[in-house]
């Protein structure tokens, strides 16, 4: 695992506080299978960024704004890739590879027993972003503190692929 944080903090006056932080991450985790060879290796690598910016208005007022973004990737699959023609060698009809980056160990099972073979759909690439905004305002009047605001979040699927769309 790689990682790598950042954070920035500054009061630029006594009414107005920033911050900002970025994070990025890399690993590979691999899940053993119980038969030698049909490992199953999910590499991961992330980005996160946050910006935020307090402003006190007075001792009864304050507003916090935050804007925030994150990008994940993740693929998911064997170890390595197979030779071209690697599923067709086995010799059964109808067993082809779906594209030429695809050749795994086909997936075999047995009734009552465990499967063998590759992950069943794989590779599986699966990259998503994130992004927020949220802005709040605090007042405090009395014995009563009233907020109000907004938080807009996208999520968004970016053209991840299985094994029939791969990229």
């Amino acid at each position: 695992t790689n990682q790598v944080d950042v954070r920035v903090d500054n009061n630029f006056s006594s009414s107005d506080a920033f911050f900002a932080r970025y994070i990025y991450g890399k690993s590979t985790t691999i899940a053993h299978s119980l038969v030698p060879g049909f490992d199953t290796v999910t590499r991961f690598s992330g980005q996160n960024a946050d910006v935020g910016w307090t402003h006190t208005f007075s001792s009864a007022m304050v507003n916090e704004l935050r804007i925030g973004f994150d990008r994940d990737n993740n693929l998911v699959g064997p170890p390595g890739a197979r030779a071209p023609g690697f599923e067709a060698s086995f010799g059964i009809n109808g067993l082809s590879a779906q594209s030429p980056a695809v050749e795994f160990y086909p997936r075999f099972n047995i009734s009552g027993f465990t499967g063998v073979g590759d992950y069943g759909y794989a590779p599986l690439h699966i990259p998503s972003m994130t992004e927020q905004l949220s802005d709040h305002l605090t007042s405090i009047h009395g014995r009563h503190t009233i907020t109000v605001g907004a938080d807009l979040l996208s999520w968004q699927y970016l053209a991840g692929s299985g094994p029939n769309n791969l990229m």
